[in-house]
């Protein structure tokens, strides 16, 4: 197990990476702290598959440095960074077993087949595949693939460990799991690593910071709560969970912060620094809205055009005099139809003041 103080540091200055007249990602400066979890997030072409290409040493940046603590790798070839990486494809050997696929990197340098079976008998219980040392690729499942993947990457212990899209190729119900044990090794481990996704949900789950990103630039860094409770900005706020966002105005009083949409007041807990104007958007979270049959004091009056069952919740498309406004509301709460009049109120805790 690799200890905290062998974890390493992950700095990218000015990074720039053009292909052709096309900037993939422009002028990144992001640090990865030693030991950690960070996630890459955004739509597909945002970027952040070339970044990570990029710290692998896959791809060599058009301008700035990358650096390991303080030694500058910017052109250093792939096979001497000691990064480990794991793809959405698996990138097994059909043609060897489990117990080489895991080996093979460390028959290359050298180590003995004795010294290999020990190893990977090792990783092999740290990714609860025991048993498996003797099976090929294609009698296993995607899960169990997976879990190869990353025992082959774990096993000749990087300085960094890389994951693109690794679950990608894996159906919903076994992902959480995944994701547990990916999250699981990964603290075990100690080993810096970043994470590559378009997947919300699984972000959040595994991360202890996430980066999002949009057009080849860094829309928000921070911490899975915070960037969820907090968003910052419309394309953050809707990239991360379903949120709605309106126009209102903001009105401070004795500290306190809230936007009065049209008759509506909803309370803000906290507001950007930089607001120059009393004119603002506000991101409320879909799960915050509550609906009752009832009138009560500030609520706002509402008719529902549409309603989805999904199981553990109703999805509401609901309107009103300042929009259309989505809802989430659990499934074992009382239920409405298309048509019925209903009153919303909204959880303080699920709104935010946007920057723009």
């Amino acid at each position: 197990m690799m200890k905290e103080n062998q974890s390493i540091k992950v700095s990218l200055k000015n990074i720039s990476k053009l292909f052709g007249d096309v900037k993939a990602v422009e002028k990144i400066n992001l640090d990865f702290a030693p030991g950690t979890m960070t996630t890459l997030l955004g739509p597909s072409g945002c970027g952040k598959t070339t970044l990570l290409r990029i710290i692998a040493g896959l791809e060599i940046p058009s301008s700035g440095n990358i650096l390991f603590n303080d030694k500058d790798v910017t052109k250093l070839s792939v096979t001497n960074r000691n990064v480990g990486m794991v793809f959405q494809s698996y990138a097994l050997f059909p043609h060897m077993n489990v117990r080489k696929n895991i080996g093979y990197g460390l028959k290359i340098v050298g180590i003995s087949e004795e010294a290999i079976s020990e190893i990977v008998a090792e990783v092999l219980k740290s990714v609860g595949l025991t048993g498996y040392e003797e099976s090929y690729p294609d009698e296993m499942s995607g899960g169990q693939q997976q879990r190869v993947a990353v025992a082959r990457a774990l096993v000749l212990k990087p300085k960094i460990l890389l994951f693109d899209e690794p679950l990608s190729n894996i159906d919903s119900k076994l992902r959480r799991t995944m994701r547990e044990d990916i999250r699981r090794l990964q603290q075990e481990s100690g080993v810096t690593s970043i994470y590559v996704t378009h997947d919300q949900s699984e972000a959040l789950a595994v991360s202890d910071e996430v980066v999002v990103m949009n057009l080849g630039k860094i829309e928000l860094q921070r911490d899975p709560e915070a960037l969820y409770r907090q968003p910052k900005n419309s394309f953050v706020a809707n990239f991360i969970g379903d949120a709605n966002i309106l126009e209102g105005k903001l009105v401070s009083e004795n500290g306190r912060h809230s936007v009065l949409l049209g008759g509506f007041r909803v309370n803000a807990n906290s507001i950007p620094s930089n607001l120059d104007s009393n004119h603002v958007k506000v991101a409320i979270r879909s799960e915050a809205i509550r609906l009752d049959e009832n009138q009560s004091d500030n609520c706002l009056e509402c008719e529902v055009i549409w309603r989805a069952y999904i199981g553990s919740a109703f999805e509401y498309t609901l309107k009103s005099s300042i929009g259309n406004i989505f809802a989430v509301i659990p499934s074992s709460e009382k239920h409405f139809t298309i048509g019925d009049k209903v009153y919303i109120s909204v959880s303080d805790i699920g709104v935010s003041v946007l920057e723009n």
